[in-house]
């Protein structure tokens, strides 16, 4: 008899509801959504996966006391998940202060030595478990996200047909975003979605920032793909509606899409450059063609599965084979290996200090660094191994909670592997494949951590349950299923008020930080915009900027009171907007007396911020800047020492330690904390070769730190001017000269200068009155920026004195074409044009 589903055992419950299709509805919206929105990684779109996921809740919620035929599944898999959120929560409350040293006594020591006894434990003796709090709130939000999404995937689809259409939606997002990147490969985009992003390469990761990221959310998809195929296989062995033995009597029609769509998803895999996204797919495809073949199901009709690799390795022959082949071959070069090796060893060291219960989720950031060797002004967010930060920010106890998860989901998997009855048991081989390649590439990636994974996780682990309770439910009788869930008036009321009062106390608090942090991030857009636009203004800064840069900053830190980051940038703001007076002979900072009271009290807050995560290192270093050498205050000297310990990633972290070494006359420590400020920030090199000539009296650490770069030979050149009193500077300043000229001419002469470094050459002939000689560096520079008005009339000036008269008024008409009415070059046509024309002379190009 005919099925629509296509499986011949008939369903237990055939009617579908609104509920039904409200749940997938909100379901597709939100699996399409995050992926789109760049990974849902910003908090505008974390408030709106956190507004999707309340309502799915709400909607198992009121489904569960409403409708009498549904039931959320029995499992122990929710157990398990009930624990890591209450770990969760356990990281989070406040605990007396006692406790907190018995069970994890390193998190106290950190307190202890970085705040001192009186601030380790705040809040009248209690203390958390988390190190930041606020992200390990963050984190929990996300958590709750996960959870949301599988029980309601697990429990919402019940029949073949829900099911099945579910996979369709995975598998249909999977190739929207497969498709996206290889038309954003064709089209040779540097930009995600042609409009943002923007890359010095074409952009290979769809709406993803990292290609990695996009690569597990792509193959879990693909594993979403497999089941649809497999179960038609099944389906079509079960019917027999073949007759024939070979390939030939298979209706290709019933195939072609799934085949094109599995095709589509793995070319996008594989062009996306990710070489362990290929590998984790690769490995994963092998793990499952095995347990198929040791199944029985890869039959005539099952080696039809085989077409899609030999599909993509066709189209990748005609296409980008040799793109592919080269990076998968830099596998031989073990650097990045290397590199990733050095992280997750240092990550685990960590993890040894805070063995059972982590330093709490979230903290990676704000703690890795103690344990980071690697000068890199980049401060890694996650560690190149999800397993490893697991083990770091939750402990042994929390990452038992998550494998006993994951086993619960494996335990279900292998049965329906291995002894499912139904057609739908053989999905699970494809789901596998996804879960299966997304293990092995957490293994050196942190894809688990961006909302449009994980949630494409929670949904395939949730699909597992789900097919496991389709087929637990063939075994039990319908009446006695539909009798066994009477219970009486009074006791559903009561139900139903405690899960009101739950849901709107748990996600009244999502929501609440969701939209906090929505607002921090806007009102730090904005004061991030407004800084970019002080610091390249030609202008004087005035007031009312600063006054504006404060205001932002201050709304940003209101939303979020808890944020170490936009506490620390509010208090950076208020110092400097009144450290702006500077002496324009000497270089040093003009602040009025009654300026005073207003640092201390910035020094006052940034110490309290201190608290909210004791080793962020940047506001350490603040402080103990502004109390050392601006309040003469001896506490400012531990406080940059501590900075200098938990920050050394930080350039100015970094310089303010070596100006104190500096001006306490230690002249190795100062040269190894300047040097590294400079090595993570080329734009401090002004600033340390100051204090290396005013401070330490040392011009040639400054000539050593300037190396062959003739920018910072340049910068050296303008200080060592300053300093023209010392007959030694002005010599070595003269030999700087020379060096820096015989760089720029030879990078100039190869051809590979930029713009700015052309029209540098051009100016030192000019200064040297070598005129002829400087034309043709202007000409190269204006090729390469042809709307430099400056350059322009530079060039017309120098045309003018060699004599080439006719050419000095072209230049100068175009500069009036570029800039309508310029006074210059008006007045440059006046005077040459009464002077007689010379044909130019022929000369070098």
């Amino acid at each position: 008899m005919n099925n629509p589903s296509g499986v011949l055992v008939a369903d237990w419950r055939t009617s579908e509801s609104t509920w039904d299709w409200a749940v997938l509805v909100l379901l597709t919206g939100l699996l399409l959504f995050m992926p789109l929105s760049l990974g849902a990684v910003e908090a505008w779109s974390e408030l709106v996966v956190v507004l999707v996921a309340a309502g799915l809740s709400l909607c198992l919620i009121l489904r569960s006391l409403l409708d009498r035929q549904f039931h959320v599944i029995k499992s122990w898999v929710y157990l398990t998940l009930a624990v890591i959120l209450g770990l969760i929560v356990f990281q989070l409350v406040p605990l007396p202060a006692g406790l907190v040293s018995t069970i994890a006594p390193h998190t106290m020591e950190v307190r202890a030595q970085f705040l001192g006894e009186s601030g380790s434990a705040p809040a009248g003796g209690f203390a958390k478990l988390s190190l930041y709090p606020y992200q390990t709130a963050h984190d929990l939000r996300m958590a709750l996200i996960f959870v949301t999404l599988f029980v309601t995937v697990s429990c919402s689809f019940k029949t073949s047909q829900q099911i099945i259409r579910f996979l369709k939606v995975l598998f249909a997002v999977g190739c929207i975003e497969a498709g996206l990147s290889l038309l954003q490969i064709l089209t040779m985009s540097h930009k995600i979605h042609w409009l943002y992003a923007e890359r010095a390469t074409v952009v290979t990761s769809g709406s993803f920032i990292n290609y990695s990221h996009f690569c597990q959310f792509i193959n879990l998809a693909l594993g979403a793909g497999l089941a649809l195929l497999l179960v038609r296989l099944k389906e079509d062995k079960r019917e027999d509606q073949f007759h024939t033995v070979g390939l030939g009597g298979i209706r290709w029609e019933r195939y072609l899409r799934l085949l094109g769509g599995l095709v589509l998803c793995a070319l996008a895999v594989l062009m996306s450059m990710s070489r362990n996204g290929a590998i984790s797919l690769f490995v994963a495809t092998a793990v499952i063609g095995g347990l198929l073949y040791y199944r029985g199901e890869l039959s005539t009709r099952g080696w039809l599965l085989g077409m899609a690799p030999w599909c993509v390795l066709i189209v990748l022959f005609f296409t980008s084979f040799d793109l592919v082949y080269d990076r998968l071959a830099t596998l031989e070069d073990g650097s990045s290996l290397e590199g990733r090796l050095e992280m997750t060893s240092g990550t685990l060291s960590a993890w040894r200090d805070f063995p059972l219960w982590g330093s709490g989720l979230g903290t990676y950031e704000f703690v890795f660094p103690l344990y980071d060797p690697a000068v890199s002004p980049v401060v890694a967010e996650h560690a190149d191994n999800d397993w490893a930060q697991l083990l770091e920010e939750f402990g042994l106890v929390g990452a038992a909670a998550v494998v006993a998860f994951l086993a619960s989901v494996l335990i279900i998997a292998r049965k329906l592997l291995f002894r499912g009855r139904t057609i739908l048991s053989v999905a699970v081989f494809g789901l596998c494949l996804g879960l299966i390649a997304t293990a092995i590439h957490s293994l050196s990636d942190f894809g688990q951590h961006l909302p449009a994974v994980f949630a494409m996780t929670a949904a395939v682990s949730g699909l597992i349950l789900a097919i496991a309770n389709y087929e637990s439910s063939k075994r039990r009788d319908h009446k006695r299923r539909s009798s066994s869930g009477k219970h009486s008036p009074l006791l559903n009321v009561a139900w139903g008020i405690a899960l009101g009062i739950g849901w709107v106390a748990v996600w009244g608090w999502a929501l609440s930080g969701a939209y906090a942090a929505y607002r921090a991030e806007a009102w730090t857009n904005i004061f991030l915009a407004m800084q970019s636009r002080i610091q390249q203004a030609e202008d004087p800064v005035s007031d009312q900027d600063y006054v504006d840069l404060l205001n932002a900053a201050e709304q940003a830190a209101l939303a979020e009171p808890d944020n170490a980051l936009l506490a620390y940038q509010l208090n950076l703001v208020r110092w400097r907007s009144i450290s702006r007076t500077r002496d324009p002979e000497t270089g040093q900072l003009l602040l009025h007396p009654d300026a005073l009271p207003i640092v201390e009290q910035i020094a006052d807050e940034l110490a309290r911020s201190r608290r909210l995560c004791p080793t962020f290192g940047p506001p350490y270093a603040l402080e103990g800047e502004l109390r050392l050498f601006v309040l003469q205050q001896p506490a400012g000297e531990q406080l940059i020492r501590q900075a200098a310990e938990l920050a050394p990633y930080d350039a100015l972290t970094c310089l303010t330690a070596g100006q104190m070494a500096a001006q306490q006359g230690d002249t190795e420590e100062a040269r190894s904390w300047l040097d590294r400020a400079v090595a993570l920030d080329p734009n401090q090199f002004s600033h340390v070769a100051s204090l290396y000539l005013e401070v330490l009296k040392r011009p040639e650490l400054a000539e050593a730190l300037a190396g062959e770069d003739h920018r910072k030979i340049s910068q050296l050149i303008a200080l060592l001017n300053v300093e023209d009193a010392d007959p030694e500077y002005a010599q070595l300043a003269e030999t700087l000269r020379s060096r820096r000229q015989a760089k720029l001419r030879a990078l100039a002469d190869s051809g590979a200068a930029s713009a700015s470094e052309y029209i540098q050459m051009a100016t030192l002939e000019n200064q040297q009155e070598n005129y002829a000689a400087a034309i043709p560096y202007f000409n190269r520079a204006l090729a390469l920026d042809y709307g430099q008005v400056g350059w322009r009339l530079a060039l017309a000036q120098t045309l003018a004195k060699v004599g080439q008269h006719e050419a000095a008024i072209r230049e100068a008409k175009i500069c009036l074409r570029l800039r309508p009415g310029y006074p210059a070059a008006t007045r440059l046509i006046e005077e040459v044009s009464v002077l007689p024309i010379k044909s130019p002379s022929p000369g070098p190009e």
